[in-house]
């Protein structure tokens, strides 16, 4: 029997992991350890990659006690997928976050090793305050990503990841009622058991469609899409006729046209991002060392990486909008979650609108776009993007570069350009001081509330902002605030999907119609958790569970939440890398305390003994 399972292989698992790996971590919610030297960090993974009985005493000790699923088969594979389906070249988190639990420096100090400085990038937006330190920069997609493959590497956890999918959770139960064990039921018929279990898992499985599509729901969202379970294309596009439904590739969420780009070959987030010139990463992945983890293709991992709203945000409010008689520069608010939907980080200070510009040659289709290959845009195109987080900022991009000739961009709210996606007093030098207040308000329903004021709603970067002037100054690009989607529905004369605001001053015909709504934190509708509920029922509020303060699910249930699912227990930016940072502290303390953890006594002193000897640590 397994000691700990992990169902996920995201960031919020791999945090963990690695956290409970490491015999002297930081603290999780500060900045203020001062840094290790540059030479102490080095010559201490030098250590870990290159003992070979440390390393095989870690692989031993793991396959022994530690088991990871998930439907990618690889850590973070969900992350680097939609990362590159959706071209982002640099993280919204500052550089201080990332997986590596020694030092808050790490990143820094892996990129300046390597000579990859160029790779980070300035945030020229937020200023120092005294809720805000920094670090002022973003890391590339690319040096995240060898970063979190290095630590991979020296924790000794590549290749544990088992590629299956966990469909429910069964307790075992000693004869005195209490919850002994869990069996994992796997979707290739087989199981696991374990003591402890660990639910690391995102919020794309339950996407948000919007109330305004109406009958255009009532087939199953993937078959909008792709017609996938119909039959042929032909079959497929007859029987969403017959239903009045669009045709295939007409009507998707966000998160299906993630897939399809994946399963598409997407290119790197470093690549150029279309017609308009919009931002890709300035120069290539840079100077030896940390190679990446394998890349994949589609897959259907619970992983974090996608947005959520936690079950608090509304769609869009906003400090300011990007109209005609927007300043120069406003002021900026902030709001939760780091991935691909809303990418995690802080907020506040000033961001500047960029202007138009000179209008640039007309836009032309890009052969290489994974959307044009799947058929989900095509030259000469109008899409309508309804949402305004940072994820309808990508898919403008993507359309842009699959040809099309307009995007309407659709916001319930005014447009918000901030720079990072939570309150700034949650991912500052006071993170643990708020995070604080936050758990001291009474009961689920009063830090809801509290989620919802600091979410607020989707928010983009004025960097994403920047980079979409082009498009805007050229007409390309239209963007309709304030805008009450009343219906929509497919036009089988003209071929174009119709969308219409319930004032009724806003009208638009267009070949596409994407919803940049992002997800739904349901554990109720999420597959997994509704079994978890069934088996072992907790409350609810506003679609989360009420958790333990060390984010098990109930006392004694040997199973710990954490991601999304845990935002009334970790606070705004649970999903994001600041989230995982200290959840994945939470739950390795509670693992540490129960029984003693025998499992990981042997682990120190299977350190200790390496240490004593000169290597591992």
């Amino acid at each position: 029997m397994l000691e700990l399972l992990l169902i996920g292989a995201g960031p919020q698992n791999l945090c963990l992991l690695l956290r409970l790996l490491e015999p002297a971590p930081a603290p999780p919610d500060t900045l203020r350890r001062p840094p290790s030297s540059q030479r102490t960090i080095e010559v201490r993974a030098r250590k870990q990659r290159a003992c070979k009985e440390y390393r095989a005493d870690m692989a031993a000790w793991l396959a022994a006690n530690v088991s990871v699923v998930d439907a990618s088969g690889d850590w973070m594979a969900r992350w680097r997928d939609q990362f590159s389906a959706l071209q982002i070249p640099h993280l919204r988190s500052n550089s201080g976050l990332h997986v590596d639990p020694h030092d808050a420096y790490s990143l820094t100090h892996f990129a300046e090793a390597r000579g990859r400085g160029k790779e980070v990038q300035p945030l020229r937006h937020i200023g120092k305050s005294e809720q805000f330190h920094g670090p002022f920069h973003t890391p590339g997609s690319g040096l995240f990503e060898d970063h979190c493959a290095d630590c991979v590497h020296r924790y000794c956890v590549e290749g544990i990841v088992r590629r299956a999918k966990v469909t429910a959770l069964e307790p075992l139960r000693s004869p005195d009622g209490a919850v002994a064990a869990w069996r994992a039921a796997l979707c290739d018929g087989g199981s696991l058991l374990a003591r402890r279990v660990v639910v690391g898992i995102g919020s794309t499985n339950v996407p948000r469609l919007p109330d305004f599509l109406g009958p255009l729901t009532l087939g199953a969202t993937p078959n909008i899409l792709t017609g996938s379970g119909i039959g042929s294309a032909a079959s497929a596009a007859a029987s969403a006729a017959a239903a009045g439904a669009p045709p295939p590739g007409r009507l998707a969420h966000a998160w299906q046209l993630v897939e399809a780009a994946c399963a598409a070959g997407a290119r790197r987030p470093e690549a150029a991002r279309g017609p308009f010139g919009a931002a890709g990463g300035k120069g290539g992945r840079g100077g030896g060392g940390g190679g990446g983890l394998a890349r994949r293709g589609s897959s259907g991992s619970s992983s974090s990486g996608g947005g959520s709203d936690c079950g608090a945000a509304s769609e869009c409010g906003s400090s300011c909008g990007g109209g005609a008689a927007c300043p120069s520069s406003c002021d900026t608010s902030d709001a939760a979650s780091d991935g691909v939907g809303e990418d995690g980080g802080g907020g506040g200070g000033r961001g500047a609108h960029v202007g138009p510009g000179s209008a640039p040659a007309p836009p032309q289709p890009q052969p290489l776009s994974p959307l044009t290959a799947a058929g989900l845009v095509g030259p000469g195109d109008h899409v309508i993007i309804v949402g305004g987080g940072l994820t309808s900022a990508h898919l403008a991009h993507l359309a842009f570069a699959g040809g099309a000739a307009r995007v309407s961009l659709l916001t319930r709210g005014p447009l918000r350009i901030k720079q990072f996606d939570v309150d700034i007093e949650y991912m500052g030098r006071h993170r643990a001081e708020a995070l604080a207040a936050f758990r001291r308000r009474r009961g689920p329903a009063a830090r809801l509330s509290a989620l919802r004021r600091a979410l607020q709603g989707g928010s983009i970067t004025p960097e994403a902002w920047a980079s979409l002037a082009p498009a805007r100054g050229a007409g390309a690009l239209a963007v309709h605030e304030r805008v009450a989607v009343a219906g929509a529905e497919w036009d089988s004369d003209s071929g174009r999907m119709l969308v219409w605001s319930e004032d009724g001053a806003l009208e638009l015909a267009a070949d596409r119609l994407w919803l940049a709504t992002g997800s739904a934190a349901d554990a109720a509708r999420d597959p997994l958790l509704a079994s978890l509920l069934s088996a072992l029922p907790v409350p609810l509020c506003g679609g989360l569970p009420v958790l333990q303060r060390d984010l098990e699910w109930a006392p004694g249930a040997g199973v710990y939440v954490l991601g999304a699912y845990a935002a009334l227990e970790l606070g705004p930016g649970a999903l994001n890398l600041a989230g995982a940072r200290t959840g994945a502290a939470r739950v390795a303390e509670a693992l540490g305390r129960r029984e003693g953890a025998p499992w990981l006594e042997a682990l120190r002193a299977l350190q200790r003994r390496h240490a004593a000897a000169g290597g591992g640590d």
